[in-house]
């Protein structure tokens, strides 16, 4: 039986609620201070979410709507919005995601490698590690994040720079996403992935059929979670012997 060796984490959707409550209205801030008219609500925001990276975000947005927008003014507009996300999180807004602190200290007692595999910024997920993962931050490894690659999620070159870094069995490791372009992500690059879908997305089989697992957030003893495909789970929440039964599933 494969023991489980690293764990490959997501983070906006997936550690915590960062894009609806955080990332979105910062975006939103950003866009008032330098008096564009343009407005995100969640609804849109969920649609621009298949584009990785603010900036990119923002100029996927410019084009689609035929907005003359420079590339220095597209970039002032993102670190104006990092500072408003910074600020967010500082303000203690934004906490974990049900079952996220648990698990993190589960699989810190038994050593197993830690990762955050992000299309976030370095400001923006230092900011995170800084608030609210301030007490749990030197239980990851290491991180990549958007500048470490060139080609972002759902391209696997965050997973495939992760790899090499943690040099951990690909067998032996899991990835926990929140997307279905993180999970397209991970499974290019030949990982198992559980998805942890974020509670403003309604959940379409569909979608997530590469999955190894798919719930509705990770579980904690008083609040269960729901198993939408994958094993089933007796004690209603993900730990560390359900993650071994998934990346043993694909060894049979």
């Amino acid at each position: 039986m494969n023991m489980l060796e690293a764990v490959y984490w997501d983070v906006d959707g997936t550690l915590a609620d960062t894009e609806m409550f955080g990332h979105r209205v910062a975006f939103n801030l950003a866009f008032k201070e330098y008096k564009i008219d343009w407005i995100w609500n969640k609804e849109k925001y969920i649609e621009l979410l298949n584009i990785s990276g603010g900036f990119n975000r923002i100029k996927y947005y410019a084009d689609s709507i035929n907005y003359s927008c420079s590339d220095d003014l597209m970039r002032s507009i993102h670190r104006k919005k990092q500072i408003f996300y910074k600020d967010i999180l500082l303000n203690g807004n934004i906490p974990l995601r049900n079952g996220v602190k648990r698990l993190i200290e589960e699989l810190n007692r038994f050593n197993v490698e830690q990762w955050i595999v992000t299309t976030s910024s370095k400001v923006a997920l230092d900011s995170l590690l800084n608030s609210t993962l301030s007490k749990h931050s030197h239980y990851f490894n290491g991180y990549v994040s958007y500048e470490d690659v060139i080609n972002h999620k759902p391209d696997p070159s965050a997973y495939f720079k992760a790899i090499t870094q943690s040099r951990a069995s690909i067998s032996k490791s899991i990835v926990i996403e929140d997307s279905i372009i993180g999970l397209q992500s991970a499974k290019s690059a030949g990982l198992n992935c559980l998805v942890t879908i974020s509670p403003w997305l309604k959940f379409d089989s569909l979608c997530y059929t590469e999955a190894d697992s798919v719930v509705d957030n990770l579980g904690e003893n008083d609040y269960p979670c729901k198993v939408y495909i994958g094993p089933s789970i007796k004690n209603g929440v993900i730990d560390i012997e359900y993650l071994n039964k998934l990346i043993n599933l694909n060894c049979k």
